[in-house]
């Protein structure tokens, strides 16, 4: 069976790198405007926009943490010290479509091949927020979420979680059947971590998701062909893997 891996393991979209930011809501005539450079920011001024700032700061600063988490193991483990994860999960839970989907680009980068923030992202309460971005009407935001999701799947525990989380198949395997090429990869590679548990095997076929893995395999966009034939043709692997009823399920589809 393939290990449990991050597959998502830099969400590098740039934010803006200067906002503009309006100390009260209304912009009246007496607010006062500051600029933010979120590139000349501290980890530990980042994380107080997060908890502080209105939803644009906070979406600006979350995704600076995303970019600083991009495959950098020191800053992974800065943010963390920082305190950075639960505001994240908070704002995933009741903040603006654009920050929700910032601080997931944010968790799946600090999740990425980090044991520590795989923990302590899912000990925040992030699993479930993320399984219903899943539902987004944006592109951008399933696909940063079932990427999260994927990363936070290395860990044996959260493999568990995740697939047992309300409506976490269901979604996943929509995605397969109705997203873009970029959402589906995420979504097969999502199904690829969940898979390495061997109880996950039984719920994921039972979820309906083997047809549209196999369908997967014979094509899509041109620009994701070869990474979305690998994503599927790695949750099928882990799906069949000393797995006699879905090695038949396969085979038949």
């Amino acid at each position: 069976m393939l290990s449990a891996m991050a597959k998502f393991s830099s969400v590098d979209q740039a934010g803006e790198t200067w906002l503009k930011v309006f100390d009260s809501p209304g912009k009246t005539d007496t607010s006062k405007v500051h600029l933010i450079d979120f590139s000349t920011e501290t980890v530990e001024q980042l994380v107080e926009h997060v908890h502080e700032g209105n939803q644009r700061a906070r979406a600006g600063a979350a995704a600076a943490l995303r970019n600083l988490a991009a495959s950098n193991e020191s800053n992974q483990a800065a943010i963390l010290r920082a305190g950075a994860i639960e505001p994240l999960v908070a704002q995933l839970r009741s903040g603006s479509a654009q920050l929700k989907e910032a601080v997931a680009g944010a968790l799946s980068n600090l999740a990425s091949n980090h044991a520590d923030n795989q923990v302590a992202i899912a000990k925040a309460g992030a699993i479930e927020p993320l399984v219903d971005l899943l539902k987004s009407k944006s592109p951008g935001a399933q696909k940063v979420a079932a990427g999260a999701l994927s990363n936070l799947a290395a860990n044996d525990d959260n493999q568990v979680a995740i697939c047992g989380a309300k409506g976490c198949l269901k979604s996943l395997v929509h995605l397969l059947r109705r997203g873009n090429a970029g959402v589906q990869a995420a979504a097969a590679g999502c199904l690829t971590n969940i898979a390495a548990n061997d109880a996950n095997q039984v719920a994921i076929t039972d979820a309906d998701a083997v047809e549209p893995l196999v369908t997967l395999l014979g094509g899509g966009s041109a620009v994701y062909l070869a990474f979305l034939q690998a994503a599927a043709a790695s949750a099928l692997r882990n799906l069949a893997y000393k797995n006699i009823h879905n090695q038949v399920s396969i085979a038949q589809s």
